[in-house]
């Protein structure tokens, strides 16, 4: 089973980006229009929670080292939150990362 490194998501296209920790595989694009109603309902939610941190959505990356969650908006600086520290919407981020592991490995 393949692990992830990192995801991006790029809210101008609505694409994720699946980096996986096996270096020899590509970037695993997924449009979010082409997921599931649950795997859109898991962006959708990652989306809502990101925008009570930003004004505005650019990137939102998520590296698996260092557990990190990084907010950029379309404006101003990007803001990191460390995933253990997120306590009732950790379960959110968690989701993200469970929906992309599937994705990976399908």
């Amino acid at each position: 089973m393949e692990t992830i490194k990192q995801i991006v998501y790029r809210e101008e296209d609505g694409v994720l980006m699946i980096i996986a920790n096996n270096e020899e595989l590509p970037i695993i694009p997924r449009f979010i229009a082409d997921l599931s109603a649950e795997g859109k309902q898991v962006i959708e939610d990652l989306r809502t929670f990101v925008l009570t941190k930003v004004d505005s959505i650019k990137y939102v990356v998520y590296t698996a080292e260092g557990n990190t969650l990084d907010l950029e908006p379309n404006e101003g600086d990007v803001v990191r939150l460390e995933v253990s520290n997120l306590g009732d919407d950790k379960p959110i981020v968690d989701a993200v990362g469970l929906l992309c592991t599937q994705l990976l490995n399908t």
